[in-house]
């Protein structure tokens, strides 16, 4: 999900504290990708599943961008994809699915529902970065 930015501007960018939630159950990334996106400059907000995801987009309506992992516990991301489209105010929050899931069926479903993307773990966190500045920027 490369979006073209070069790595001397990618090195030189910096975001000025804009909002991320991230959605994993598993800590080792909720951990890593929250490290990566703090050194970039944005301000990570995390949650353990969907339910989790839910209660920290009515605490943080400034949330620019969404990083949902598709299988977890509770509410798993494709169902909190769903959810968000139907919220005021979300309908168009872009949401990146990161999942280990190479299943097409899996994957269209989501871009179906109106997933912004897809990124396969496991990922490389400066492409990462890049491709949530390009998506943010748009």
């Amino acid at each position: 999900m490369t979006m073209g930015m070069s790595q001397d501007a990618a090195a030189t960018t910096k975001s000025d504290g804009t909002k991320i939630l991230i959605v994993d159950d598993a800590d080792a990334v909720l951990a890593h990708l929250s490290k990566a996106l703090a050194d970039a400059g944005f301000e990570p907000v995390v949650a353990s599943d969907g339910v989790e995801a839910q209660a920290q987009l009515a605490r943080h309506p400034d949330i620019r961008l969404a990083v949902v992992d598709i299988h977890m516990p509770r509410m798993n991301g494709q169902q909190l994809l769903e959810h968000v489209r139907s919220l005021e105010g979300f309908q168009d929050l872009p949401v990146v699915m990161l999942t280990t899931d190479r299943k097409p069926a899996n994957l269209n479903r989501a871009m179906s529902t109106g997933a912004t993307g897809w990124v396969l773990k496991p990922y490389d966190p400066e492409r990462l970065i890049e491709s949530f500045h390009r998506i943010i920027a748009a």
